[in-house]
């Protein structure tokens, strides 16, 4: 498995407790791991850091995960989404994709699938 020291990561999801066990998973594993329970607050705290990774909840209230998805990818378009939902069917796949999501992950999901994941999509 590459380095992943050098990796920014922000997480996006609503429940806490999802947020938790990925700064668990994490924390000792990557650069940067910042989190957002807001869907609101997303483009602000993206103005505020550079990440590289995006882990993203797709069913959020106020904005879904698909629409965040296609406003990152319009503003950011270099930052990597990796969608993560407990609701994985073909369509959620389908639109998450064509909102600009580079990976689908189901949850739950093991560290290793999760780690093995990042390291695909660390850009250096």
């Amino acid at each position: 498995m590459s380095n992943l020291k050098n990796l920014n990561i922000l997480v996006v999801d609503d429940d806490e407790l999802n947020v938790s066990i990925l700064e668990y998973r994490l924390k000792k594993n990557v650069n940067i791991l910042d989190n957002v329970c807001d869907s609101n607050l997303v483009m602000e705290k993206l103005e505020e850091e550079k990440y590289d990774i995006i882990l993203m909840d797709l069913n959020m209230p106020k904005i879904t995960g698909f629409e965040l998805t296609k406003m990152i990818k319009d503003k950011y378009p270099d930052i990597t989404v990796i969608a993560q939902t407990g609701f994985c069917d073909r369509y959620s796949m389908d639109k998450a994709m064509e909102c600009g999501c580079s990976y689908f992950l189901k949850k739950p999901y093991s560290t290793e699938i999760l780690l093995n994941t990042l390291t695909i999509f660390n850009k250096q």
